[in-house]
């Protein structure tokens, strides 16, 4: 992790890495959003033994 003499900074190099920090919050939680749904979703599937059981029982 990169560390910052903050107090050195300019106003313009500050304002540059708060919206880098925005950005990277943004996408974490878009991420961690994705991750979610995936597992969800997989979750939701049923297992390629219930397909199978279901294909065997199909009239």
């Amino acid at each position: 992790m990169a560390y910052y003499d903050l107090e050195a900074l300019s106003l313009g190099e500050l304002t540059k890495i708060q919206e880098d920090v925005a950005k990277a919050i943004s996408t974490f939680e878009d991420r961690q959003k994705a991750e979610a749904r995936a597992k969800a979703e997989a979750f939701a599937q049923p297992s390629k033994r219930e397909r199978r059981s279901h294909l065997a029982t199909a009239p």
